[in-house]
């Protein structure tokens, strides 16, 4: 099988595996509906934004640096770091 190259199916598969995760988060707090599930959730999705963050990868650094500034609660409308 070869690489993925194309840009457009980049995209798909990206949004693909977002509605994959927020379909199985989804699941997992309608089976367990309590504030511990939703905590531990979201602290799992913190805890993993953290990883990419601090992983070298310069092809996907456009992704890392919104990720990363969302996830330090900064302005993402500064462009410079692009």
């Amino acid at each position: 099988m070869k690489d993925l190259t194309s840009a457009t199916w980049i995209k798909v598969k990206g949004i693909l595996f977002l509605l994959l995760g927020i379909a199985a988060a989804s699941l997992l707090v309608l089976k367990n509906p309590s504030w511990r599930v939703v905590g531990l959730l979201a602290l799992a999705i913190w805890f993993r934004a953290v990883v990419v963050c601090q992983t070298p990868a310069p092809d996907a650094e456009g992704v890392k640096i919104t990720l990363c500034k969302v996830l330090r609660w900064e302005s993402l409308s500064r462009r410079e770091d692009w």
